[in-house]
C-alpha cells in the first residue's frame, strides 16, 4: 500500500511539472481586420456606427469582405441633413444596420483594378459601379457617390473610402 501511495505521488508529481512546460505557449496572430483597418485610418464615424449597430463582430470575422466606408464628413453631412438625428445614437439600430450593410460586399475581396461597371450585390441591396467619370457608386434612388480611397487592404477584406453615406 505505501509503494502504491509512493507511486501515485510520483505520477501526480510528474505531472504537474510536465503541464507547467513552456510548450503551452500560445503563438498570437495580430490582425488587421476591417474594424482595425477603419480604427488605423481614422474613420471614427465608421467605428461608431458599426459599433452602435453592433456589426464591429461581423467584421472581425472571417469575411471577406469589400467596405465602401463613408468618411467622417460623409456621417456628418448625413447627420446634418436630418434634424431628428445629432448622432449615432439618436438613430433606430434597425436603420443604422440596414444603411451599414448596404455599404458591405460579402464573401468577396474586390481591390480597385478588379471594379467594373455592372450591378454588385451587397448585404443590404444592390448598388452599380459606373467608372464613366472616375470610380462611382450608383444606389437604386439615383445617389452617385464617389469613390475617394481605393484598397486599404485588412486581413479580412479591403476598405473603399467614399464621400457619401449610401441610403438604400
Amino acid at each position: 500500500m505505501k509503494n502504491l501511495l509512493k507511486l501515485l505521488s510520483l505520477v501526480l508529481i510528474v505531472t504537474f511539472l510536465s503541464s507547467c512546460d513552456d510548450d503551452d505557449d500560445v503563438t498570437v496572430v495580430p490582425t488587421n481586420t476591417i474594424v482595425d483597418v477603419a480604427v488605423n485610418n481614422n474613420l471614427t464615424s465608421l467605428v461608431a456606427a458599426v459599433t452602435r449597430a453592433d456589426l464591429a463582430i461581423t467584421l472581425s470575422g472571417d469575411g471577406p469582405f469589400t467596405v465602401f466606408a463613408p468618411t467622417n464628413a460623409a456621417f456628418q453631412a448625413l447627420l446634418d441633413s436630418n434634424t431628428d438625428w445629432n448622432s449615432f445614437a439618436d438613430l433606430p439600430i434597425e436603420i443604422l444596420e440596414a444603411v451599414l450593410l448596404y455599404h458591405v460586399v460579402n464573401e468577396a475581396n474586390v481591390q480597385s483594378g478588379q471594379l467594373s461597371n455592372g450591378d454588385v450585390p451587397t448585404l443590404g441591396g444592390t448598388i452599380t459601379i459606373d467608372l464613366t467619370n472616375g470610380a462611382q457608386i450608383v444606389t437604386s434612388s439615383d445617389q452617385t457617390v464617389n469613390i475617394i480611397i481605393t484598397d486599404v487592404q485588412g486581413t479580412n477584406g479591403v476598405i473603399h473610402g467614399i464621400d457619401t453615406v449610401l441610403i438604400p
